[in-house]
């Protein structure tokens, strides 16, 4: 009899705690994974955790207790090299002290990779323009970023996040400021990447593309997973009306016949 041995998740999360100083709130997360080739959305009210989860995951905040591994390693002992070249981080807003054009933005994403000399490649350039033209942002290259919407500037700053070449990626609300249009059009860069192989968990607030497009289903509330799973298991009726309240109705899409959400109206008409 063979016996199979089988690669550790991507991302794998132990008895995780975490509390900000001066303050009674605290995350608990006793156990989670991430899985390869799954589109796993963190869902939540305000307050709930999921910008400091991912902050944790990536490497970016200490944990009080707990373990976190990238690809079965502690990142506690990996320097953040090492971590950018297995896991790219978007956070929920990113301050920028100098007004660098678009292009040289996404080449600061290929750092993780370069030499010493830190020279750029005709390799790295085909990558970090193949970025640009994942994210529709290939005719804002030579644009600087103070001459940019907030839509745009969030397409750009995912742009430099894919020229890293991540297998996993962490995407604190990256779809706040785009306009629907590139709404559609991340889903689709993040489905077509999981397809391929990565890991992704992605922050967001509206349930209804969380529910379209995404495999798996985070929902946290107070600091704490208040369910986990498939799509369809979490965003359930009651579940959701549990953490945001009796003023959610759920229904069906008609082509996916996944769940979609709506508001209930006091006085329908």
């Amino acid at each position: 009899m063979t016996l199979m041995i089988h690669p550790p998740d991507p991302l794998h999360i132990a008895a995780l705690r975490y509390a900000y100083p001066d303050s009674d709130w605290n995350l608990k997360v006793d156990d989670l994974s991430l899985r390869q080739g799954e589109l796993t959305a963190v869902i939540g009210p305000n307050g709930s955790g999921k910008s400091t989860l991912l902050k944790l995951a990536a490497g970016i905040l200490k944990p009080s207790s707990g373990k976190i591994y990238l690809s079965g390693r502690k990142i506690e002992k990996m320097d953040r090299r090492s971590i950018a070249r297995i896991l790219g981080y978007l956070p929920q807003s990113t301050p920028y002290e100098f007004d660098h054009r678009v292009v040289d933005v996404v080449c600061m994403g290929r750092y993780p990779h370069l030499t010493l000399g830190g020279f750029m490649q005709d390799h790295d350039m085909e990558i970090i323009e193949d970025s640009l033209r994942q994210t529709d942002a290939l005719s804002l290259r030579n644009r600087r970023l103070s001459q940019l919407s907030g839509g745009e500037r969030q397409r750009v700053l995912l742009a430099s996040v894919l020229a890293q070449e991540p297998s996993i990626l962490l995407l604190d609300e990256p779809a706040n400021a785009l306009d629907f249009h590139h709404q559609i059009r991340l889903f689709g860069i993040l489905r077509r990447l999981v397809r391929s192989g990565f890991s992704a968990a992605v922050i967001l607030h509206d349930l209804n593309f969380a529910s379209l497009y995404c495999e798996r289903i985070i929902l946290m509330n107070q600091g704490r997973i208040v369910s986990e799973g498939k799509t369809e298991d979490v965003l359930k009726e009651s579940i959701v009306q549990s953490v945001y309240g009796s003023e959610i109705l759920m229904a069906k899409h008609p082509q996916s016949q996944r769940p979609v959400v709506f508001p209930r109206l006091e006085n329908p008409s």
